[in-house]
Parts: C-alpha cells; structure tokens; sequence
C-alpha cells in the first residue's frame, strides 16, 4: 500500500525521475508522503480500550467495520447513475454520534426451532377438479390440500397394492417437534388429522356462517360447510405430508402419457414431491398406521395442460371436448346417485370418473380424436369405456398400475347396478341431463 501512494505522490514530478538531482532530495519527498499518509490514518478506540476499532482512510468513513465511499465518491456515482441504498432512516441519537447501525440481521427459522411446526409449514393448494373448470352445475364443492413437508423420512410397504405405506422418521434432532409421535405411530395418521379438526374448530367456533361437518369414517378429508346463498358451499380440507425423495418402484409402470404429453413431461412431472394423505385401506385389519399415496396435484396439471399440441384450447390453437366429457360424466354419475333411493352406489365417486378419463385420453391421445363438433361421439366412446371397466370390476390407479380403486367392498350387484343405470342414459340419449335446467 505505501509503494502505491508514494507512486500517487511522485506522479507528475519531474524531479522524482530525474537522475541529476541529489538522493536527499528524494528521501525528503519519500518521507514527507509518509508523514502526509500517517496524517490520513485515524485509529479510533473506545474509552478503556487499548486496541483499535476501526482503522480507516479519510477518504472513506468506516461505520462498524465497514468501509463506507467518500463524498466524492458518491457524487461521481450518482453522476454515473449508480445509486446505493444507505441506512438514512437513522434516529436523532444515532446520528448525532456520527453512525449509522447496520440493518439487523433477521435470524433464519428452522423446523427445530418452533414448537409445532406441522400446520405452520402447510401450504394450501386447490386441486380437486369439483371446481368451476370441471362441474357444469354451479360449483359449491371445493377442495384444498394442506401441504405439509416432510424430511427424514423412510417408507415401508404396507400392501400389495403399492398404494399404501407406513413410514418412519428417521434419527431426528431432539428438539425435533415430530418427535413427539415417534412412539406413537401406530396411531399418527389419526392423531395428526384429531389435532388439525381441533384447530379448525378453534378457528371457526366464533363464525356461525361456517359449520363443520361430521367426521366420516376412514376419509382423509376434514369437511366444513359455508352458509351462503342460494346454495351451501361445501370445502374439503385434505392434510397431506409432502415427502422429497424418488416416487416408490410402484408408480414404475404408471402414468403411460409418453404418448400424450411426451416423455418430457412425464420426467418434469416425476420430480415432483410425493405425497401421502390419511386414508387406509379397507380390507386390512392393523390400518391405523396406514397412508396412502396422493398424486391429486399431478392430475391437476395433466388436466389443466391436456392437449397433446401446447396451443391446445388456447387462443390461437385449437380447441378440443375433453374437459367437456369429464364434466358430463361427472355430472351424470352424480345425477344417477341423486335419483336413485339405494345408497349402494355411495361407493362410487367422481374420482372414479376423473380415473377413467386419465386412462381413455392415454388410449386416445391426439387432438384430433377430441374436436369439439365430434363432443356427442367423444363423449359416447367414453361412457362406453367407463361402462367396460364397471363390467370388468377394475379401473387401475393411473400412477399405480396394480391398485384397483375398485375394491373388494364393492360388490358386483353394485356394479351391475350403476352399469345398468348408466347404459339406460346412453340408449335413451341422456335425458336424465334435463334436470340439470332446474338446477
């Protein structure tokens, strides 16, 4: 540092370089720069204190240890356009002794440090296709998954099927809030879901325009009704654990949309989390520390970009029926149910109908096979598809090819029923959509 600003100091003089003038001389002008430096340096220390704090430059003032531009600086910067940011909002006190404090530091928050992190780290997402862009009723159903995320964490086969598994933490930091149900969990999957009604119901005890519904047997969602006119509307709140880690060897042979939306987008849709929500399986006796696999926010993407061009009913591309026959067969199978007096076809639901549409765009992938004048034909081929598979008794899990969604607990009269039902519709050109004019 002394060699550059002795070199600042002899910049421009002639008699610095000149060989003829004595040595003195230049030592003079040596020592005299070092003096003149010795003069710019200030140590500042504090009363009591024999180190230095700060040591800086005249140039540039130091403001706890950090080296601020000088005015001259800040004017050729400002000049230039480059303006930066300055803690001016200083107090008078602050001020009148010349510093400015740094800006504190926000300390980072971890899940170890707070003391129930679970419902704090959910993140909320709609993805039920009951909504207004699936229903062609007026939409008073919702749902919203509570995502909460989840590291640390080992699963383990529960069933055959691989939709199933029970999982187990891993060595957790004792001030780990989810240690608390590592010797519990057997029962964490209805433990977890008692504590998130409870705080539903802390929440809402004080509204009385909200109302939260029975809790169903064996259902993974937490169901509260809003009262609105003219119709009651009806939201799910789903507790899903989001798990990061690679989808088990059991979604090997799912999700066959390479020719549908492209092996690309099977890959970006596999990176994605997995995650596990609160429903066990029926037929199984030691269940309680059961989960089973949720892949609702996949299906909401494969719907919402359906199309096997990307301009697929956007603006400028062409326009296809599919959301269109969903919808019917939605709207019918709800129909059927609502007409009927038998609460045998209970068990049948629209995730059913949303299965079997996944599978029949996979069979049918090109946007050509979905021209929306062609709506009354595409919409016949896929009821008729829907009818094979109540025939057969099995629709496959469309990312877990060997889980049948149509279990043992429905019988083959209640297939034979709404099979029966659903033909009749189909034969007599779906006059039961008539009442949807009253609705």
């Amino acid at each position: 540092m002394a060699e550059g600003n002795s070199g600042r100091g002899m910049k421009g003089s002639s008699s610095s370089t000149d060989p003829e003038k004595p040595l003195k001389g230049r030592k003079s002008t040596t020592r005299s720069d070092k003096q003149s430096r010795e003069k710019n340096v200030c140590i500042s220390r504090e009363e009591g204190d024999d180190k230095p704090r700060d040591i800086h430059l005249n140039r540039g003032k130091s403001v706890n240890g950090r080296r601020q531009p000088s005015t001259k600086a800040e004017s050729g910067d400002k000049k230039q356009g480059k303006h930066k940011k300055e803690d001016t909002k200083a107090s008078p006190e602050t001020r009148a002794m010349g510093t400015i404090p740094r800006t504190p530091t926000r300390k980072k928050t971890t899940k170890e440090s707070t003391d129930s992190p679970k419902f704090e780290d959910s993140v909320a997402k709609p993805f039920s296709t009951q909504r207004k862009s699936s229903k062609i009723s007026k939409p008073n159903e919702f749902d919203i998954m509570l995502k909460i995320p989840v590291q640390r964490v080992i699963l383990i086969h529960f069933d055959k099927s691989g939709a199933f598994y029970e999982f187990q933490f891993k060595r957790l930091p004792k001030n780990n809030p989810w240690n608390r149900y590592s010797d519990e969990m057997s029962r964490f999957p209805n433990k977890i879901m008692a504590e998130l009604r409870d705080v539903i119901k802390n929440i809402i005890k004080s509204d009385e325009t909200i109302k939260l519904k029975r809790k169903t047997p064996n259902c993974p969602a937490i169901t509260i009704e809003i009262k609105k006119t003219p119709e009651n509307i009806s939201v799910d709140l789903v507790l899903a654990l989001e798990v990061k880690g690679s989808w088990p060897v059991a979604t090997r042979d799912g999700m066959n949309i390479d020719r549908w939306l492209g092996t690309r987008k099977k890959k970006e849709y596999k990176y994605e989390n997995v995650c596990l929500v609160a429903k066990q399986p029926d037929e199984s006796k030691d269940k309680e520390q059961a989960w089973r696999l949720s892949f609702s926010h996949i299906e909401k993407e494969i719907i919402k970009n359906h199309g096997n061009a990307k301009t697929c009913c956007e603006r400028e591309g062409q326009a296809c029926c599919r959301k269109s026959c969903l919808k019917l067969l939605k709207c019918l199978l709800e129909l059927i149910k609502n007409n009927s007096n038998k609460k045998s076809l209970d068990v049948f639901c629209s995730y059913h109908a949303k299965t079997a549409f996944l599978h029949y765009c996979a069979i049918n992938p090109l946007d050509t096979q979905w021209l929306t004048e062609d709506l009354q034909k595409c919409f016949d081929d896929f009821v008729g598809y829907f009818l094979t598979c109540l025939k057969d008794a099995r629709l496959p899990n469309f990312f877990i090819p060997h889980h049948n969604l149509f279990d043992s607990r429905i019988k083959k009269k209640h297939f034979t029923l709404l099979h029966d039902e659903i033909e009749h519709e189909k034969n007599q050109g779906y006059p039961i959509f008539d009442k949807l004019w009253d609705l």
